[in-house]
């Protein structure tokens, strides 16, 4: 068995695609082992016989079907969790809440990477690492340029993000 974390993208944020992730956990434990949920912004971790891509279409399907949403679904084993949190660029003394880091299902093409680092986003900052985007917003999420629809619109490609905080937590489910 793997233990994987799932991010899923768009779910119960401004009243769209909701979905109790305690219903969530009970539907995924009818097909897996060990699920557990974080938060309700779509965060999992459970464990399979099923390879990541597998998983990926799986959970995918099944909260289509029992849910009625279409909603993006990242996978990551957690050693590859832990490799993009130590390639955080940015200070670790900066509040994990304002720190962020974006998963992007593709990579950008360069035109669009070249037009995105053409936008003065200031004073947000940002580090593009393949399919990563690190990024910083010290006045917090609330009035952010670099959310997550404005980076799958200017990078032309699908992403959900987390916080430093969630992520290490959810990390931190693993080794419990």
């Amino acid at each position: 068995m793997e233990t994987y974390l799932i991010f899923l993208r768009g779910v119960n944020v401004s009243g769209k695609n909701i979905i109790k992730m305690a219903d969530l956990k009970e539907k995924l434990s009818e097909s897996y082992s060990d699920v557990r949920t974080y938060i309700q912004s779509g965060n999992i971790v459970l464990e399979t016989d099923e390879t990541r891509t597998a998983l990926q279409s799986s959970v995918r399907r099944l909260i289509k079907h029992a849910f009625g949403h279409d909603v993006d679904v990242f996978v990551f084993q957690p050693k590859s969790l832990e490799v993009v949190l130590n390639g955080n660029p940015f200070p670790s003394d900066l509040p994990g809440n304002k720190t962020f880091v974006t998963f992007l299902d593709g990579d950008p093409r360069a035109e669009h990477i070249k037009a995105f680092k053409e936008i003065d986003l200031a004073p947000e900052e940002y580090v593009l690492d393949g399919r990563t985007l690190y990024f910083h917003l010290p006045e917090g999420m609330a009035n952010a340029k670099l959310t997550t629809n404005f980076i799958e619109k200017k990078l032309q490609v699908r992403a959900t993000g987390r916080n430093l905080n969630t992520l290490q937590k959810m990390l931190s489910l693993v080794k419990k």
